[in-house]
């Protein structure tokens, strides 16, 4: 008797812990979605150029309504006691980590082609970067705070249309001004024609007026530079979802072993 009320105990608590571990998810899922959404509708108000695909408004929605869904499935698993959708819970959580983990493996064991990958992306983030505010201002923080210049290289803005040297335009052959090495004698004036022509320098020449180094080496530097930051930053993403899968495990056996179907006294039903 006592065994089964400690069985019991175990079912309520473990039961809340999941209800409040995926609402809290669920809030944040329906946050992002709502930025990206707000973001997508800022940016639209500002060009009509159809590019979304390189947009960070959209990668904060698709990842919003994946964080929604997955916390949706585990909060009605643990509402109606629902066996499969607690193990469709428990997989997805697993698969998340595996996939996540064997990203940060390959990115590492294939290096090269990894910098390739992402460089193709920047590229495309590259072409559009006047069409867009919202990707324009993220390219801008970036190349300030990391002090670096297109994707591998500065001359990686040749592929904007405004900056390829065959461009008609003054900016021809030149940099955004957040590329440009800072003027510490003139902190409070931008000089946004600063990269202009710097294309045409050679490198020994051009390091005195911008930032040469690519922004993909240069976050990877920092990256190793400070590595509690990323261990900081990946304890923040693997514990919150393998304390979920350990508490699902939990649930799913003391379900298991109280062997008994849903009823109104064992816990909360909808529907």
């Amino acid at each position: 008797m006592c065994c089964c009320k400690n069985l019991r105990s175990v079912y309520f608590w473990t039961k809340y812990i999941l209800i409040f571990y995926n609402f809290i998810f669920q809030v944040i899922g329906l946050a992002l979605v709502a930025l990206g959404v707000y973001s997508e509708i800022m940016r639209s108000t500002f060009t009509d150029t159809d590019h979304v695909l390189v947009t960070p408004s959209v990668f904060l929605f698709v990842v919003g309504i994946a964080v929604f869904s997955f916390a949706s499935i585990g909060c009605i698993a643990a509402l109606r006691d629902n066996y499969c959708l607690i193990y469709c819970f428990i997989t997805i959580a697993s698969v998340s980590i595996a996939l996540e983990a064997g990203a940060g493996v390959a990115a590492l064991v294939f290096k090269d082609p990894a910098k390739n990958f992402v460089n193709d992306y920047v590229k495309k983030g590259l072409i559009t970067y006047y069409d867009d505010q919202d990707l324009k201002n993220v390219v801008d923080y970036i190349q300030v705070e990391f002090e670096c210049c297109g994707g591998r290289i500065y001359k990686d803005w040749q592929i904007n249309p405004y900056h390829n040297c065959s461009a008609p335009g003054p900016a021809a052959c030149g940099v955004p001004f957040s590329c440009c090495v800072p003027n510490f004698e003139d902190d409070y004036v931008i000089n946004s024609m600063c990269g202009y022509d710097t294309m045409e320098l050679k490198i020994f020449e051009a390091v005195q007026v911008i930032h040469v180094y690519g922004c993909i080496d240069a976050v990877l530097d920092f990256v190793w530079n400070n590595l509690d930051i990323l261990a900081g930053l990946l304890l923040g993403v693997f514990v919150p979802q393998l304390a979920g899968i350990i508490v699902g495990l939990v649930y799913l056996d003391v379900l298991k072993k109280l062997n008994t179907k849903p009823t109104p006294e064992m816990g909360l039903m909808i529907g």
